[in-house]
């Protein structure tokens, strides 16, 4: 078994990858293998490691990508022979016309020489520039598209690598192996998300994406090119007044458009990863992918988790013994993200121990005018109540939420007169306004700051009792929508003159807690950082939530600061300006939901009548 194969994932397993991952093996051993030879190895290997296989899945995956290697192979076969066709067919015709034909004024073509050297009327042109065509993002994914695209190609590695060049003079024939067996997976069961595995074995109906762009080019994977003013109107819904800013001037300090590492260019490595998540079928995207889609990308504590896995640190370069370098640059992005930030200190507080004396702690900590410690005192004054008969029934959410989250919450943002919040009682935003069309959100938890009749949401919280967390009847999970929420409280402070807003997100599955801080401080690069995952209090010696859910809090009243202070200027009719600027906000809305086979039906059957 070749070393490549136990050093990709599966859904890294496609041929170009292969073909890249020999050059460079060959290259260094001075080995030369032609795109056939490497073909004919690739495929040989697979069928080998197939029959070896004993996983059911593993084997179905195998299998399907044996198929769509020798489905290519017969396509290109095929359009090899359509374009010979069409070239000679081209050429009977201008060899009968004429020996010369005019083009222009002065440019003569001799058709003796067109057959050798040049193509007649681009014919050429035509074929090749749709066979080196980026490949088009499909937005629906039909039922046999799981056993035809799982494994995804970029378009850079087709037009550099192409295994199936028209110019090459042998395809090669390979035996088509009959023994290989596709294994129906229609018997699993409903789909779940993972965060990073971009294969979905559990998912047997028929996905689509329901791609929605509000006055977005989404041209996110291209570099921003900014002149050197712009209007302001467009971000601040039809304001005219709005004063030109220039990137190099106004957020020269906190604002890049480049985010290197090292010689690591960061921001090229994320569009890349987003590139090729348009290629993969949406049946098979997992969390990461569909995030990426709406230029959100997580970085999560955890790097089995995190988008950080997929980022190709190590380069072109000779790699060392120890990956040193490439541990260095993580580590330097890490950094770089400040998941530290408002995070108390380890050794603030030493109430934990004072658990069984709630109430005089409550009275001793109130006397100290400790902020800190009477928050504390009061959660596990509220919590002592209710885990007084035991762990109290929180198979319910209204019930989990009551006795539980509620308690620890509320405590939180009480004590704080700035902050507001509000449980699940109706979209981001407050009221819904007329022009805000991608505002779909409903969380079941907001903090907010206000003044007068502007609401400004800092944080949302997403919230699924035990009994559901690990439900698999939605098909978004509630990490993606609290990453989509975030970016649109993002998108809204920064349209309405917040300067480099920090947003908060708290994802409670069950009971395990989650909280994440986005910011944008690159274009379309909506950074979801995870800062913290704690399990939340069963008992009173389990309220260490606490220290996780103070720093959310303290992240969050620094955007709230200056939301209030943009808002006083507001009344006194200060023009706002936008920083970040507006060019780097994104509004594509990317959304996987299950696909209406009768409702095709019933389309099929109308215009058939």
């Amino acid at each position: 078994m070749s070393d490549f194969f136990e050093s990709f994932p599966i859904d890294h397993w496609s041929l170009d990858e292969y073909c890249k991952y020999k050059s460079k093996e060959n290259k260094k051993k001075n080995n030369n293998q032609s795109s056939k030879q490497l073909r004919h190895e690739y495929i040989n290997l697979l069928e080998s490691f197939f029959k070896k296989e004993t996983n059911r899945k593993i084997k179905s995956r195998i299998g399907r990508i044996i198929k769509e290697c020798k489905d290519k192979q017969e396509k290109a076969l095929q359009e090899k022979a359509l374009q010979e066709e069409s070239h000679q067919q081209s050429q009977e015709i201008i060899d009968i016309k004429s020996s010369n034909i005019i083009i222009g004024n002065n440019n003569l073509l001799r058709t003796s020489s067109a057959s050798n050297s040049q193509e007649p009327f681009g014919s050429s042109s035509k074929s090749n520039s749709s066979s080196s065509q980026e490949p088009v993002v499909s937005c629906r994914s039909e039922s046999n598209s799981s056993s035809s695209q799982d494994s995804v190609v970029s378009s850079s590695n087709r037009s550099n690598n192409n295994i199936f060049n028209n110019n090459e003079e042998d395809l090669g024939d390979v035996p088509i192996n009959d023994g290989v067996e596709e294994v129906d997976d229609d018997e699993d069961d409903d789909p779940k998300s993972d965060l990073t595995w971009d294969y979905h074995p559990q998912r047997t109906l028929d996905y689509e994406l329901e791609g929605e762009i509000f006055s977005d080019d989404d041209n996110g994977d291209e570099p921003l090119t900014v002149g050197s003013s712009e209007s302001g109107s467009s971000a601040f819904g039809g304001t005219t007044n709005v004063p030109s800013f220039s990137i190099k001037t106004t957020t020269a300090t906190t604002h890049k458009e480049q985010w290197n590492v090292e010689s690591f260019n960061v921001i090229e490595s994320l569009n890349k990863f987003r590139k090729i998540s348009k290629s993969i079928v949406p049946k098979k995207a997992s969390d990461l992918r569909l995030l990426s889609l709406n230029h959100i990308y997580l970085f999560a504590l955890n790097k089995g988790s995190s988008i950080i896995q997929y980022m190709d640190t190590y380069g072109d370069g000779e790699i060392d013994d120890n990956g040193e370098h490439s541990e260095n640059i993580i580590k330097k992005i890490n950094i770089d993200l400040q998941i530290q930030d408002g995070a108390e200190s380890d050794h603030c507080t030493d109430w934990f121990a004072a658990h069984d004396i709630t109430l005089p702690f409550l009275v001793e900590a109130r006397q100290s005018q400790d902020k800190v410690e009477t928050i504390a005192a009061h959660v596990l004054y509220r919590l002592a109540l209710n885990f007084s008969n035991g762990l109290p029934n929180v198979q319910l959410e209204d019930s989990f939420v009551h006795h539980i989250v509620s308690v620890i919450f509320e405590s939180i943002f009480q004590s704080d007169q700035l902050l507001e919040y509000q449980w699940a009682n109706g979209k981001l935003g407050g009221k819904r306004k007329s022009g805000d069309d991608d505002n779909n959100y409903k969380p079941d938890f907001v903090v907010f700051v206000s003044h007068r009749n502007d609401r400004y949401d800092i944080a949302v919280s997403e919230v699924k009792p035990p009994s559901n967390a690990n439900s698999n009847n939605v098909v978004e999970s509630d990490l993606v929508k609290i990453g989509k929420e975030m970016k649109w409280m993002i998108n809204n402070l920064i349209k309405r003159g917040i300067e480099n807003p920090v947003v908060c997100g708290i994802l409670l599955q069950g009971f395990v807690l989650t909280t994440y801080k986005m910011d944008l401080l690159y274009p379309k690069i909506y950074r979801m950082i995870e800062l913290k995952s704690i399990t939340l209090p069963k008992s009173l010696h389990e309220v260490t939530v606490l220290k996780t859910m103070l720093q959310i809090k303290s992240i969050t009243r620094k955007t709230a600061l200056k939301a209030k202070k943009r808002a006083f200027q507001k009344s006194n009719g200060e023009v706002a300006n936008s920083i970040p600027p507006a060019l780097y906000l994104s509004h594509s809305n990317y959304t996987l939901q299950r696909s209406s086979n009768k409702k095709q039906k019933i389309c099929n059957k109308k215009q058939a009548v």
